[in-house]
């Protein structure tokens, strides 16, 4: 209508030309209005198939089985959809809230067939819980369970199910919470087991039943577990693991010798913690090793990082040591052969972080083929760590501004000039840009640089003393 009344304006009638254009505008506005608010509460949801809705809900529980209660209440339909889903309570974790009522819900929900158990050591604290109550599950359903201080294997005995052992594909086991650990963990360990991920914290087992029974790991995690006799043989019984986490921070951890390095060929994920790490490094060798985390050695580490030098690490992506004892010089020539390196992590090292940073800086000279050729002398130059995005120096007491000033200078893209070594920047191929910077609890840092690192570096983290640990000054 406002189109068909500007058509019958004379063009000299400028003022109702002029209202008649603004209440146009205002009509198209209203109508933009209208059609958002539409959109915004108009219920997407109720299009799809039921089929592509439900598998978004299993999505979201499957990252966190807490969601199911929240997605219960959005509204009437979605309620009735999980309701009415039994995949959508295959996950079933018993803690100390309602136990018996929970477990009768879950079970009835899911017609018994639970694909993922999960028990809380607090479940005992609560007078009213029996594992009776568990007697309504198909335990021929279950592939995954994790267990705090509590007896699986004695009582799948006592309902006569202990055969579900092999079906297991992932078993975690924690006996933190008991003065001491079951005797007979490798009760779990039957024979042709099908595990594929284990992990034991505070537990008593043997590794040599290990290593006889369970063959198809591709997860192995041992933490704070008496002694390593065996340990050896167990992982050479599983040529396809792919993590091992080894941590030892209570009592002595030795290793008998092997013989030759064992080969661990698809390991790409290796963290070892506390005692022990020098004899693991010794005698472990690696293919395409990408992680390598190394954390509260005991004794210095000199004698296991000198032992990985030559191992396979030119796939390693991410390197952290945390807590140890070791030579700046023996990590600057291990970072010399980590050319993929992305994240590098050095924290709570005493004396060691600057000279490394400072070596970072600086093209080295080697004998193998590298992209910089020195014309002067025919050797090669590398870049040590040319891939290099992410890095950690927390709670180094050596580390300054300006060999953290002078490496991010080196890998800016507009870099010039020249080396502490005299070597031409300008010539050396391009390094990665430095887009991760933290550097807590590093007193030597100069404040006043903190805005030329934060315009610098994505992001930076420079925090001198936490509130908890400056609480007594105040």
């Amino acid at each position: 209508m406002v189109n068909m009344a500007l058509e019958r304006i004379r063009a000299d009638d400028t003022k109702r030309h002029v209202e008649l254009s603004k209440l146009k505008e205002d009509v198209l506005e209203a109508q933009g209005n209208i059609g958002e608010q539409r959109r915004r509460v108009q219920y997407h949801f109720g299009k799809l198939p039921i089929e592509i809705f439900t598998e978004i809900l299993r999505l979201l529980v499957t990252e966190d089985q807490a969601r199911l209660l929240i997605l219960l209440h959005v509204s009437q339909r979605w309620r009735g959809t999980i309701w009415h889903t039994p995949a959508l309570w295959d996950t079933l974790v018993i803690t100390h809230r309602s136990p018996a009522r929970k477990v009768a819900l879950w079970i009835n929900r899911s017609d018994g067939r639970i694909h993922e158990l999960r028990v809380r050591a607090g479940v005992f604290h609560n007078l009213d819980w029996s594992f009776d109550s568990l007697r309504g599950l198909k335990w021929d359903r279950l592939r995954v369970c994790k267990i705090e201080a509590w007896d699986l294997a004695r009582y799948l005995e006592s309902i006569s199910m202990s055969h579900i052992l092999v079906s297991l594909e992932d078993l975690q086991i924690n006996d933190i919470s008991r003065a001491a650990p079951f005797p007979d963990r490798h009760t779990l360990f039957p024979e042709n087991s099908g595990l594929r991920a284990l992990t034991m914290t505070h537990c008593d087992f043997s590794w040599v039943t290990l290593s006889a029974h369970v063959v198809n790991l591709t997860h192995l995690a041992v933490r704070n577990c008496e002694g390593g006799n065996g340990m050896l043989s167990a992982l050479e019984a599983n040529p396809n693991l792919e993590t091992l986490v080894i941590e030892c921070r209570q009592s002595p951890f030795r290793i008998p010798s092997h013989g030759n390095p064992l080969l661990l060929s698809k390991l790409t994920h290796l963290e070892i913690e506390g005692a022990g790490t020098p004899d693991i490094l010794e005698q472990l060798s690696f293919r395409h090793l990408q992680k390598l985390c190394i954390r509260r050695t005991t004794g210095s580490l000199n004698y296991g990082l000198g032992d990985t030098l030559g191992k396979g690490l030119g796939s390693l992506t991410e390197l952290c040591i945390s807590q140890c004892s070791v030579a700046p010089s023996l990590l600057i020539r291990l970072l010399q052969q980590t050319m993929s390196l992305e994240t590098l992590e050095l924290c709570h090292l005493s004396y060691t972080v600057n000279e490394v940073i400072e070596a970072l800086t600086t093209p080295f000279q080697s004998s193998t083929k590298g992209p910089f050729p020195d014309s002067s002398n025919g050797a090669t130059m590398n870049i040590m760590c040319p891939s290099l995005a992410r890095l950690n120096v927390s709670h180094s007491p050596d580390i300054k501004t300006g060999p953290l000033v002078r490496l991010i200078k080196s890998r800016l893209p507009s870099t010039k000039g020249t080396s502490n070594d005299g070597v031409n920047l300008s010539l050396v191929p391009s390094v990665a840009r430095i887009i991760t910077l933290t550097a807590d609890g590093c007193p030597l840092v100069d404040p006043d640089w903190l805005p030329w690192f934060r315009n610098n570096v994505q992001t930076f983290s420079c925090v001198f003393m936490s509130k908890k640990n400056a609480a007594w000054k105040r």
